[in-house]
């Protein structure tokens, strides 16, 4: 096995560059599994020699020196592993140099031990987030990623399939519409989701986003729809249903990646055309988003 770095870092990115520079420093070499097996070898050596030459090491002593170095192993290629996902997502003009170092020995203190692979996807992107935006992922939101398992990832990304970039909301009108059932939505995971902090059940009346022009134009699955408001008490609305997005849930939102759920367009078109406050301009023909 090779003892060189798993990546050329010559051929990488500037972004790039700078990240594995910057998550070096805050925790130590990275990219050089091998290195860390070794320093770990020569403390057990070391550690072997200095115990026998007390009394004869024990066969407990020799298999704690050898977990030690096989668990450094597997963070080390947890750490490697999540960075390296990240690197695609570094925008070309960011600045990883101006992450701080706290928050980066932080974030790799809570995620060394993670190996799923799709929980790590989530935690490269928290990475990359905050490397293209420092101080954009706060470390509250860190921590809460660190308690979820992956059940509540999946859970969480079947309901951000109801949501619009245009808004970094939620759109789910009907909690008990069929339209929830058929892209994989309970109301379980709904009342999970709840209790955990990331998003927020409401009444009847459901909740709404204010201060908007007349003419708003909105993103969803991919097209366009133009929504024309009227005021209501001097204000101008667009009402978003009977879910929310907690702080936590929105910024988490940002990080996870998700299709638009089966029929999400007509579903919003269908609730929105019975608001008398908004007038639907264009709903039809559709317009491709490029």
């Amino acid at each position: 096995m090779s003892d060189t770095s798993l990546i050329n870092i010559g051929e990488l990115s500037k972004p790039a560059t700078v990240l594995i520079e910057k998550v070096s420093s805050a925790i130590g070499v990275l990219y050089e599994p091998r290195r860390i097996r070794r320093e770990a070898e020569a403390k057990a050596d070391a550690a072997l020699v200095e115990a026998e030459s007390r009394i004869q090491i024990g066969e407990l002593e020799r298999r704690a020196l050898t977990r030690f170095v096989v668990e450094q192993t597997r963070e080390q290629k947890n750490i490697e592993d999540i960075t390296t996902k990240a690197l695609p997502n570094l925008n070309p003009g960011s600045d990883p140099s101006a992450m701080d170092e706290d928050w980066i020995s932080d974030f790799f203190s809570k995620c060394r031990r993670v190996s799923n692979e799709e929980m790590q996807s989530l935690w490269s992107s928290l990475l990359a987030g905050e490397a293209n935006q420092p101080q954009s992922v706060s470390k509250r939101t860190v921590d809460f990623v660190a308690a979820m398992d992956r059940a509540d990832a999946e859970t969480f990304t079947r309901v951000c399939r109801f949501s619009t970039n245009s808004l970094n909301e939620t759109l789910i009108f009907d909690t008990s519409h069929q339209i929830l059932a058929d892209n994989g939505v309970t109301w379980a995971d709904l009342s999970h989701l709840d209790a955990i902090g990331l998003i927020q059940l409401g009444s009847l009346t459901g909740f709404a986003r204010m201060g908007f022009p007349e003419q708003v134009r909105i993103g969803l699955a991919g097209e366009f729809l133009e929504i024309t408001l009227k005021e209501n008490k001097g204000k101008r609305q667009i009402g978003t249903g009977e879910v929310t997005l907690t702080r936590i849930g929105r910024e988490l939102r940002r990080f996870v990646q998700f299709e638009p759920a089966d029929g999400f367009y007509d579903y919003c078109v269908e609730n929105w055309s019975k608001d008398k406050n908004c007038t639907l301009s264009s709903p039809y023909p559709r317009i491709q988003l490029l």
